[in-house]
């Protein structure tokens, strides 16, 4: 939606514009609506009405101003919406807020902001809707928000793309550094990252991930390894391996699965989980979802998902069918 009068309009009812925000050369309001039912086992049954975890609800405010030169202004204010109760996220902007200059030479970005791995390599592993890696205690950076970072997105090169990405720490926050590095040619895209976040006392929780993907005509698949040493955290390290595919059937149905494992170093209490997830799409803005999940945990592994909880070394199932809507 590409509507400057309305966008002007409801920022000044939410009392978010200034007069300087006549001068952009365009405003958009933008977002996902979407909701889900989820039947997940555990301790106990757990059936509950939720926010859909595939497209995840949102409202979104974006616009950029054209200086001259090749030379652009951005901004970006998100906040995420639980359609279950009609709350927003805490903080209001929660799914970020940041502002930047791109050009020739890139862009740089400040405030609020989803990690380089969000960025550039979701979708080359699966992302969204009780998605791989960040479900694991350690590799939560593979889809994170980073407060008072500066990002720096690189102009593409040859097939080459990447960023980097730091936050110099505030308050009881330590230091975050990370970069990120793509290739892609044809239908083949490959993408490595190295993400390290230091605590106050001067310890650090590591994450390098690598991730493949191959598109064959309406079809693709996918590989991708994390590994997490999470020494500040002291969670223990790990490994954790993605193996995926999808299809498209038609402009309307799309359907992937998706195995992921972690291997919890030095210990027996790893887990696995198969998942599908199939979108069938009623319009160009309107789509069914949904997930059935198959989880293993081994030893003492108690993880869950959809905010269930499991007894040590128990399965888990999980089912979710939802409806989303963007605009």
């Amino acid at each position: 939606m590409n509507k400057p009068f309305a966008a002007m309009a409801l920022c000044a009812v939410l009392g978010l514009c200034a007069t300087g925000v006549r001068a952009q050369s365009s405003v958009n309001i933008y977002g996902i609506v979407g909701a889900q039912f989820v039947s997940a086992s555990g301790k106990s049954t757990l059936k509950k009405l939720d926010a859909n975890s595939i497209a995840a609800p949102r409202l979104g405010f974006k616009g950029t101003e054209d200086l001259g030169g090749g030379l652009n202004a951005f901004f970006d204010l998100e906040s995420g919406i639980n359609t279950e109760t009609g709350t927003t996220s805490v903080p209001f902007w929660g799914r970020g807020a940041y502002v930047g200059l791109s050009g020739g030479f890139g862009a740089v970005a400040l405030g609020r902001q989803w990690t380089l791995e969000d960025d550039f390599l979701c979708g080359l592993y699966v992302c969204g809707g009780y998605a791989a890696f960040y479900n694991f205690a350690g590799f939560g950076n593979s889809s994170d928000l980073v407060n008072n970072a500066i990002k720096y997105t690189f102009p593409k090169m040859g097939g080459f793309g990447g960023g980097l990405m730091v936050a110099p720490g505030e308050a009881a926050t330590g230091r975050y550094t990370a970069g990120v590095l793509t290739y892609g040619a044809g239908p083949l895209a490959l993408g490595f990252a190295y993400d390290v976040q230091k605590n106050l006392a001067g310890a650090s929780d590591t994450l390098v991930l690598a991730a493949a993907k191959y598109t064959l005509g309406d079809g693709f698949v996918r590989l991708a390894y994390a590994d997490a040493k999470p020494d500040a955290s002291a969670v223990g390290k790990a490994s954790s391996l993605d193996l995926g595919a999808g299809y498209a059937f038609s402009a309307f149905t799309t359907l992937s699965v998706d195995y992921v494992t972690l291997d919890r170093k030095n210990s027996d209490n790893d887990a696995s989980f198969v998942r599908f997830i199939g979108e069938y799409r009623l319009s160009k803005r309107t789509s069914l979802n949904g997930n059935v999940i198959f989880l293993k945990n081994k030893g003492q592994s108690a993880i869950a998902l959809a905010g269930a909880t499991v007894n040590p070394g128990a399965s888990q199932t999980v089912l979710t069918f939802g409806i989303a809507q963007s605009f």
